[in-house]
């Protein structure tokens, strides 16, 4: 009788085997860990060059407002809204309100806490432009009219429509850390508003024409055109922001140090932070000094 004959693995062998799977386990695992940092990285810093783009956008789009006064030709008072000014409400013809709060409207101001400066800023609202900084309306549909608009209006303050914008937080991260944000306070709303997340810090400058020559000579900050009193030769404002991802990304806490206009800003942490400037003329202003 014949009989097949069976050959098995010794335990050496087995042991090999083993060993060479534990080693190429670990390095699938090492490549498959450190492709997902990559990405985690790429990703976080894609939504931080966003959330940047998303606060010069709105911040563009509103500071360009500033000093607008419809066809009245004149130039509006506190266009931006100097150091400790408080805005007053208007009464419309209606007995309403053109401001629903004014404690959410911040004046001007350098290093206003530890987020950084704040900016306020006011325009004449009409049938064409008539919304704050959250979108909140004069005219309110269904309505064409409003008791705050001409031919209604009392007084020209009732047309006034303020905006201030500045950096705080009202949320956290999965690690316990807040989540910095642009927020706005307008004169239509009672709360302050999130624009975009991510924004740790904002610094202001202002373009400052000093011979009346209708060309900025000088950008200074909030603490130096309120001493020399020039409120009202603004011509441009001068925008830094320091921007950080919502997560942290790096393993360990790297030190650094980001110039933002004219503030030095040093952090030490996991975050990774980038710094954005922009420079908005204000062209309604600039046509009437």
């Amino acid at each position: 009788m014949k009989y097949n004959k069976y050959q098995g693995f010794t335990l050496v062998e087995l042991l090999l085997a083993m060993a060479l799977g534990l080693f190429l386990l670990a390095g699938v695992s090492t490549v498959y860990v450190s492709s997902k940092k990559t990405y985690n990285i790429r990703d976080q810093t894609s939504e931080l060059d966003e959330n940047a783009r998303l606060a010069l956008r709105t911040l563009k789009q509103h500071i360009e407002h500033a000093g607008y006064a419809s066809t009245t030709g004149i130039l509006v008072p506190n266009f931006i809204l100097p150091t400790g000014h408080t805005v007053i409400a208007a009464t419309c013809a209606d007995g309403s309100s053109n401001v629903r709060n004014a404690g959410i409207i911040s004046a001007s101001a350098d290093n206003a806490s530890v987020w950084g400066d704040t900016i306020g800023l006011t325009y004449m609202a009409d049938a064409e432009l008539d919304s704050d900084c959250s979108g909140s309306r004069l005219v309110q549909p269904p309505a064409t009219t409003s008791a705050c608009l001409p031919p209604d209006a009392v007084v020209r303050e009732s047309r006034y429509i303020y905006n201030s914008f500045s950096v705080g937080s009202t949320r956290t991260n999965a690690m316990g850390d807040a989540i910095p944000e642009l927020r706005c306070g307008g004169s239509r709303t009672i709360m302050t508003q999130p624009w975009a997340e991510g924004i740790e810090n904002i610094q202001f400058q202002y373009g400052v024409d000093n011979n009346a020559d209708g060309a900025v000579d000088n950008y200074w900050n909030a603490t130096a055109v309120q001493g020399a009193g020039v409120w009202d030769d603004i011509l441009a404002v001068r925008v830094g922001l320091l921007v950080r991802t919502v997560d942290p990304v790096f393993d360990r806490a790297v030190a650094e140090n980001f110039q933002v206009l004219d503030q030095v800003i040093n952090t030490s942490d996991r975050y990774r932070r980038s710094v954005y400037t922009t420079t908005i003329r204000l062209k309604n202003v600039a046509r009437r000094i």
